[in-house]
């Protein structure tokens, strides 16, 4: 992904800085995954409650 956004930012002519996170933004990465999946399961409620069979076991 590093490389994508590299190749896309060098063909817009634009520069890419890398910055090293404090601690404490460090610390909410491993909360990304957790961010995520309470956000999918707001987003597919209404799908779960009208419509659970036709979802996938793993979605």
């Amino acid at each position: 992904m590093a490389q994508a956004i590299d190749d896309l930012a060098e063909r817009m002519g634009a520069q890419v800085r890398r910055i090293r996170l404090t601690l404490q933004l460090e610390s909410l990465i491993a909360l990304q995954g957790r961010l995520f999946a309470f956000a999918a399961r707001q987003s597919l409620a209404h799908e779960r409650l009208h419509h659970g069979a036709q979802l996938s076991p793993p979605l």
